[in-house]
């Protein structure tokens, strides 16, 4: 099936490839993307403090800034001072496609 309404995606799709601009940027088990990945809200300053290899996408907005994690887990115990959420297929492809790199 292919959909670019993501909810759909969400209650059907047991395995996701996503492209963007023509390339694969995201495939894999639905359900190991939505285990893993996270998404951080934090200052500018924390954002910088955050090692550019374990953020793959940021978002930098007027209240604060976002980033998305591959790891959640693993996001959580090198930083505990920043809280990283479970996030959705949406959120993902948002920062995929609009986000930038760190």
């Amino acid at each position: 099936m292919s959909s670019h309404i993501i909810s759909d995606l969400e209650k059907v799709a047991d395995y996701i490839a996503y492209i963007h601009q023509g390339e694969v940027v995201l495939s894999d088990a639905k359900d190991n993307i939505l285990d893993s990945y996270g998404r951080v809200g934090c200052t500018a300053a924390q954002l910088e403090s955050i090692d550019p290899r374990d953020v793959l996408r940021t978002r930098r907005g007027t209240f604060g800034c976002e980033a998305l994690v591959k790891d959640r887990s693993a996001f959580a115990r090198k930083y505990p001072m920043l809280l990283v959420e479970r996030t959705t297929l949406e959120d993902i492809m948002l920062f995929v496609g609009k986000g930038e790199d760190k």
